[in-house]
């Protein structure tokens, strides 16, 4: 029943943030572009060209950092996390002191983690705090390289393959992730310096 309530909020959450991620993504926050030029007047003395320039939507890239951290997040934190949490705790009670230390530390990471990235999502939408996001981006690679080790070191103490394949595929996609976010933070650097030499904030 738990786990049922915590998917179904997850599942919330990652809708609002995909809904959010829709409306920031077309908001002009990445600068302006300029149509071709068209006519303008009426009259032989006020003929001329114009050049109307428009919003720049947000790069590819952003958006699909943007969408899956928005359903990456949640999940996280909502389900992998206290999942480890749950199974962290029961390996300490068994006498695994150190990999269920392990196991625990990194799954109460992953509970704030996951918010982290949700909110990035949005931020990086904004294109703001890119200082920032790219410490949560650093702080991502490190945490899911953790848990890759936390528990391969359990599975050494005791034979779980299930559990650590679990662990593992959660661990690679939280990484594939964090490459996302990386590369669309590398796009937003760029955009930022073009948009002020231009003089476009």
């Amino acid at each position: 029943m738990i786990t049922l309530l915590s998917l179904s909020l997850a599942a919330c959450l990652g809708v609002v943030a995909l809904l959010t991620t829709h409306g920031r993504a077309r908001d002009g926050r990445w600068g302006l572009r300029e149509l071709a030029p068209e006519r303008a007047g009426s009259s032989p003395y006020r003929e001329g060209m114009l050049r109307a320039r428009v919003p720049v939507g947000a790069p590819p890239s952003a958006r699909v950092s943007a969408v899956f951290h928005g359903l990456w997040g949640p999940f996280t934190s909502l389900v992998l996390a206290p999942a480890g949490l749950i199974y962290g705790l029961a390996t300490l009670s068994d006498g695994q002191g150190l990999s269920g230390l392990l196991v625990t530390a990194v799954s109460i990471d992953g509970l704030v983690l996951g918010i982290a990235l949700m909110v990035s999502g949005a931020q990086l939408l904004n294109r703001e705090s890119l200082d920032r996001l790219t410490s949560i981006a650093v702080w991502s690679a490190v945490h899911h390289g953790a848990v890759i080790f936390a528990f391969a070191a359990d599975a050494m103490t005791r034979p779980r393959g299930a559990v650590f394949a679990t662990a593992l595929v959660g661990a690679l996609l939280g990484l594939l992730g964090t490459g996302v976010l990386t590369r669309a933070l590398g796009v937003a650097a760029h955009r930022s310096t073009l948009i002020a030499l231009r003089g476009e904030e």
